[in-house]
């Protein structure tokens, strides 16, 4: 809505002053800019004051005059809300043990009309692999449609707290894999991770030489230091599979405390792209000064300083990668 009005207002500006509007300009503002939340009240308003002034076929006019004939675009949005403001806490992600810990898990359901065995499951800290689904979203999602593409997986009694795996969430597991896969760990990429469909953003990958992990993100089409392209790994992750030592995941995760938490976290990688690294950078440099380590952006190879996994050996060395010296990830 609030697109559609500016393109009106930007539009038909000589026909009108938008002093004489019966809504005044502070409150188009906050509706152009997302803001505030556009009452089908004050929208007829506007409506109302547009109507000779704008042609009647112009297509954002329309576009007002069908949200305002649809009651139920209003209400979906007042229900989205109060989902959001009721789960402020756990959006906000800043609040110790409103993580998964204490909630359910939400599993997404689209991605198995092509990768049949696979089970995305989505918790607070860990979004789904493809990055389009957050938490939030597919809690609104189930609670706006429970037949539709989300609905909540119950956690049960926890049987690893570091690794993250719950009773209930293996029960869903088997089930819904048709019985291929038994258990996952949401935190681990090296025993039992979950599966991947094959629409992730990024592949995070294990580099034994390096005591670490690359990431590479889709966009990034070259060599990368474990010998294989994104395009080449992207077929052994895919399709369902539980392949230790490879995960494919959502570029948000990267920065998530649940980050392969139960393997060392952050603190393994060794090498991303340029271009990725530039992109979650604001995000990375928040993360690393929470653990307190923000040299450690500047010890994360690229495909700058090195490609091979020799040459990236040999700049972790000189940078005096924390990886190094942690424990063994195998």
């Amino acid at each position: 809505c609030g697109k559609s009005i500016e393109n009106l207002i930007e539009r038909y500006q000589e026909k009108f002053q938008i002093t004489k509007l019966s809504i005044d300009y502070k409150t188009i503002k906050n509706w152009v800019a997302g803001k505030h939340r556009i009452s089908r009240e004050k929208l007829k308003l506007l409506l109302d004051d547009l109507k000779d002034i704008v042609d009647s076929y112009d297509q954002d006019y329309k576009e007002l005059l069908a949200w305002y004939n649809s009651r139920a675009s209003f209400e979906r949005i007042k229900k989205i809300e109060t989902i959001k403001y009721a789960e402020e806490e756990v959006y906000n992600f800043s609040v110790k043990e409103t993580h998964n810990y204490l909630v359910n898990g939400i599993v997404v359901k689209n991605c198995q009309s092509y990768a049949p065995n696979h089970v995305c499951i989505v918790t607070p800290q860990r979004l789904g692999l493809c990055g389009a689904y957050t938490w939030l979203d597919c809690k609104a999602s189930f609670q706006l449609n429970p037949h539709g593409p989300n609905e909540p997986v119950k956690k049960g009694k926890t049987l690893d707290l570091v690794k993250g795996q719950w009773e209930g969430v293996n029960k869903y597991l088997k089930a819904k894999s048709h019985g291929n896969l038994e258990r996952f760990n949401a935190y681990s990429m090296i025993e039992d991770p979950m599966t991947s469909c094959g629409c992730f953003e990024c592949i995070t990958a294990i580099l034994p030489e390096t005591n670490g992990v690359m990431i590479v993100n889709r966009e990034f089409t070259e060599m990368t230091p474990v010998g294989m392209a994104f395009s080449t790994m992207a077929g052994t992750v895919g399709g369902g599979v539980q392949t230790p030592g490879f995960i494919g995941m959502g570029k948000v995760y990267i920065t998530s405390e649940k980050f392969i938490s139960a393997d060392g976290g952050i603190r393994r990688v060794v090498w991303m792209p340029q271009g990725l690294k530039e992109e979650i950078k604001e995000r990375l440099e928040k993360r690393l000064a929470e653990i307190g380590e923000p040299e450690l952006m500047d010890k994360i190879a690229t495909e700058k300083d090195a490609v091979t996994s020799e040459d990236l050996v040999k700049f972790l060395q000189e940078k005096q990668h924390p990886a190094l010296s942690m424990p063994p990830m195998m």
